[in-house]
């Protein structure tokens, strides 16, 4: 190569000021941002792992929500087995009849004082009534499957030793029921912040 040369001259002060070109570019414009391209590239990357996040939790209370509205649709259908008040009247009918459709002869209906129990109350009924085993078992079979739920507690039995194998049964009814005011609502299934 020849250093005398014009073009040899040219093409060397060419790179030359290329690379000073370059270099002053490189100190005077883009090395003074790198410190702020340096930061807001960690902003987004912060913002990125936040929005990632927040897509989890997003994600989990989608599934909380179709839990919450499964608990409910099965909450509200055991609420159908549990009316909004005391109905003694009704409860005597379904009782009388059952006992007529099993040949059981009621003796004594006492209604009690309701009980409170965790969110419903429960309403006993001390019974004494008259018939046999086989008798008393679709009795209560009956009893187990009125429309509302109706359960059954304290029961003693006394033979009266007679022919026809009768006995005389002591027994509390239980039937429950929830207050209007007391009856869950239907929860909200909005997201935050959402509409």
């Amino acid at each position: 190569m020849d250093f005398k040369s014009p073009t040899v001259q040219k093409v060397a002060v060419g790179l030359l000021i290329a690379i000073a070109l370059g270099a002053l570019w490189y100190y005077q414009m883009y090395k003074p941002n790198l410190e702020e391209i340096t930061t807001h590239q960690n902003e987004l990357d912060g913002l990125r792992q936040e929005l990632n996040k927040a897509k989890m939790k997003a994600q989990k209370y989608d599934q909380l929500m179709e839990e919450i509205d499964s608990l409910y649709t099965k909450y509200k259908l055991l609420e159908t087995l549990m009316p909004d008040q005391q109905d003694v009247p009704d409860f005597i009918n379904k009782l009388n009849i059952s006992a007529a459709n099993n040949g059981i002869l009621i003796k004594k209906f006492n209604p009690q004082q309701p009980r409170e129990q965790d969110f419903f109350m429960a309403d006993p009924y001390a019974l004494e009534i008259s018939t046999d085993y086989h008798k008393l078992g679709f009795f209560l079979s009956e009893v187990a499957n009125f429309p509302f739920t109706t359960t059954s507690d304290r029961l003693s039995i006394k033979s009266t030793n007679n022919q026809d194998k009768s006995m005389e049964i002591e027994l509390s009814l239980i039937t429950y029921h929830i207050n209007e005011g007391d009856r869950l609502p239907k929860p909200s299934l909005k997201k935050p912040g959402g509409k």
